[in-house]
């Protein structure tokens, strides 16, 4: 049996579809934490238009997209 603690916390890749708790918006993660030298995730609109940014800490997998809604791990972008 799996401890649930035992596994790791999500984090967002480059390319998930990610809902931001904080804005209520939806976006694709468009740059990491790292690639900017900062603490915060970089997302745009879906459908393009004027992006921002949110900490880890208010962005969840956003059930939209179908991989997510059944488990399975979001695609990375190159």
């Amino acid at each position: 049996m799996t401890d649930a603690t035992s596994e790791p916390a999500w984090e967002p890749r480059r390319g998930d579809l990610v809902h931001d708790t904080g804005t209520n918006r939806t976006g694709v993660v468009v740059a990491l934490p790292e690639d900017t030298g900062t603490t915060t995730y970089q997302l745009s609109p879906e459908g393009g238009g004027i992006g921002w940014t949110a900490p880890a800490s208010r962005l969840t997998p956003s059930a939209d997209t179908p991989a997510e809604a059944a488990g399975l791990p979001g695609c990375c972008v190159g």
